[in-house]
């Protein structure tokens, strides 16, 4: 076996992991949102949503949310390293480009154009810190109505 056959296997190797990361963060995101509008769900469901039996469900939201995020984040940052390991295998194997050729993925970017000055796992990020800000927001209204009270305060 030479270099290159060793070079292209490291690159596929490389690659299959960030596949199989971006799928686990596609899942876990998806599993943590559905969650977070469950338990929104459950809060909001008959009777007053300011009570503090619902406190609890409530600060669970915030929690899931800013998981979330950190998580989908992390795993962001994982598969980027892992296609980047492998995009400089995959320039050890194919042939140098002469001056002023371009590379598929530099045509096919040019063609495309940029379709958001956002990224895709920017969005996700952005979507559980919404959740969990919401509900923070909503922990710290039925604390304050429900404690405020108790501090003598009407």
């Amino acid at each position: 076996m030479d270099d290159k056959e060793v070079w292209l296997r490291i690159y596929q190797e490389n690659f299959a992991h960030a596949r199989s990361h971006q799928a686990v963060r596609a899942q876990t995101a998806s599993i943590i949102v559905a969650i977070s509008i469950g338990v929104v769900t459950l809060v909001g469901v008959g009777g007053n949503i300011l009570s503090l039996e619902r406190l609890p469900a409530e600060l669970f939201v915030p929690l899931l949310g800013f998981f979330g995020g950190s998580f989908s984040q992390v795993y962001h940052e994982r598969i980027y390293r892992y296609l980047a390991t492998a995009d400089g295998y995959r320039d050890k194997v194919l042939p140098k480009l002469e001056k002023g050729e371009q590379t598929v993925e530099e045509v096919a970017a040019r063609k495309v154009g940029a379709l958001s000055p956002f990224k895709l796992h920017d969005h996700w990020v952005l979507l559980h810190y919404i959740v969990g800000s919401l509900g923070a927001i909503l922990a710290v209204t039925n604390a304050i109505y429900n404690l405020w009270p108790l501090f003598g305060h009407h």
